[in-house]
């Protein structure tokens, strides 16, 4: 009787927030209709106190994408009727307009309630990132967006004002730059960029056309990337990822082989500042006894080394699969092209001479093993995701569970699978469903920690260990993640729509397997199904 009334009683507020929506919003249509065509004082008054009402309502019932828009609508508008120009009006048009789309939905994606966040893991380190464009619907919109996605963004209309924060330029890492402002000329612009990089700084441009030749400049000047307007969110945050090196895991590690222990003792002692480590072998046959310890981001090796030569090292590590994708640069005082040649022969990725100062060596390691990791991360991750694939992720499982064991601790697994996925594919067609995967994955690489393994169990299902087994946190963590997902809007032409997901979690036992606390975990991700999806359950 008691969860009868109660299901009642939660119907009625239902009806009650969606009668107080429609009242207010027709209020807020009507007087716009009669503001755009008008542009008298007393109805943009009118207007705007109409909004301010309608935010105030939206805020005490906690509908958080409706405030968002309303924040929108409230910075767009100009401080006088006599200052809306077609342009503006084409903006609040389209603001408004996603309210009429919502409003013919049978599930207005506006009236989703949030509710409090519980407390919560720390997420890894956030990235500073600063939107330059004259659009302020672009700036906010995009701003939005990325803040989903964990992103500290801040937005300014100019270069100038940018250029004039010290804070922005000393603590930004990465720039959205619009290509055309009425500000500045593109040459002007293109020399910016240049003081960006100058300062570490990364750049994207953002420009309305595919341009061969302004991609080209982009390229001369050092800009690491370019997205066209309407841009993909999903895209957009894939190219941040990539140039800001977010999925490039350190400290690396590198295997270097010498038998001169002086130059390898200055090497090591340097590499303490670069967040390198370096283990140090005298002998070939001691490095490959080594080789079971695991993998490491790169291999250096000595040319002429006694009884195994570093070019034989090198045959007998690209005979094995698992180093298919570690880089492998030789050391050598020899700079003939005999040498080099023969060095590239045997499967070596680049050949460093050794009398040339620690910074360059340092520096052609670097930009090897971030390529290495990039090319090794597309080659077992999953190519529409980006995350770890079944297997791979079955490996870094067992790899969490051994480790977690000789600490005396052990691992938490969450699966979770995307609510109704058939019926998106079906409704809204296969890209547009590989969009909301592609969503979710983006918002749990960018939402846990380092420390923890994210992959993509196959089809709609995704798989998170956790280093950990404070269950409540991670549950809190993973409501979180469920209430954000459930915030983005995927779009497929005509229609806007949300989605949620269903998860289960499972801390391993002394005695399971990783398969056995994966099935646990799957079992409560269908009971979750069962009982009405959306929700996060601890077995």
């Amino acid at each position: 009787m008691n969860n009868i009334l109660m299901r009642w009683k939660g119907m009625a507020e239902q009806d009650s927030i969606k009668h107080e929506y429609q009242s207010q919003f027709t209020d807020v249509i009507k007087t716009w209709a009669m503001l755009r065509q008008n542009k008298a004082d007393d109805q943009f008054t009118q207007f705007r106190n109409l909004i301010d009402a309608f935010r105030q309502w939206a805020s005490q019932t906690q509908l958080d994408d409706l405030i968002a828009l309303l924040d929108t609508i409230t910075t767009v508008l100009p401080s006088s009727p006599s200052l809306m120009d077609n342009g503006l009006i084409g903006d609040v048009d389209t603001l408004l307009n996603k309210l009429i789309v919502a409003s013919k939905q049978p599930s207005n994606p506006f009236l989703v309630k949030v509710q409090p966040s519980p407390e919560v893991l720390p997420a890894r380190a956030v990235t500073r990132i600063a939107i330059i464009d004259d659009s302020e619907l672009a700036r906010i919109s995009t701003k939005a967006m990325l803040d989903r996605f964990n992103f500290d963004v801040d937005v300014y209309d100019s270069v100038h004002k940018f250029r004039a924060s010290e804070q922005a330029m000393a603590n930004t890492e990465l720039v959205l730059l619009d290509v055309v402002m009425p500000d500045i000329t593109e040459e002007q612009l293109f020399d910016f960029a240049e003081e960006l990089r100058q300062k570490n700084i990364k750049v994207i441009l953002v420009s309305g056309s595919d341009s061969v030749n302004l991609r080209l400049k982009a390229v001369r000047a050092g800009i690491g990337g370019y997205v066209t307007k309407p841009f993909d969110i999903n895209l957009l945050v894939s190219n941040i990822r990539w140039i800001c090196n977010l999925d490039v895991t350190k400290p690396f590690h590198v295997m270097l082989l010498d038998n001169d222990q002086a130059f390898g003792d200055q090497l090591r002692s340097y590499a303490t500042s670069m967040d390198i480590k370096i283990t140090l072998f005298n002998s070939s046959e001691s490095l490959i006894n080594a080789l079971d310890n695991g993998v490491p981001d790169l291999f250096l090796l000595e040319v002429d080394v006694p009884e195994i030569s570093g070019i034989e090292v090198c045959k007998i590590l690209r005979q094995q699969k698992r180093f298919d994708y570690v880089p492998i640069v030789f050391l050598s005082g020899d700079d003939r092209l005999e040498t080099k040649v023969d060095a590239l022969s045997a499967g070596a990725d680049d050949l460093v001479i050794k009398h040339n100062p620690p910074d360059i060596i340092f520096r052609q390691m670097e930009k090897r093993i971030v390529r290495g990791q990039r090319i090794r991360s597309m080659a077992v991750k999953d190519s529409l995701t980006g995350l770890l694939n079944h297997g791979q992720m079955m490996d870094a499982a067992s790899s969490a569970l051994k480790l977690a064991r000789r600490n005396n601790s052990s691992i938490t697994v969450a699966m979770l699978d995307i609510d109704n996925f058939k019926n998106v594919n079906d409704t809204h067609g296969h890209m547009v469903g590989d969009n909301v995967i592609v969503g979710l994955a983006q918002l749990l690489k960018t939402s846990i920690r380092d420390t923890d393994v994210v992959g993509r169990y196959g089809g709609e299902e995704f798989i998170v260990v956790f280093h950990s087994e404070d269950l409540a946190t991670i549950q809190g963590k993973l409501q979180e993640i469920l209430q954000t997902f459930t915030q983005l809007r995927f779009n497929d032409g005509d229609h806007t729509f949300g989605c949620s997901f269903s998860c289960g979690l499972a801390t391993a036992t002394p005695n399971e397997t990783v398969k056995d606390v994966i099935n646990r975990a799957d079992q409560v991700m269908y009971e979750v199904k069962r009982e009405g999806k959306n929700a996060v359950k601890v077995a």
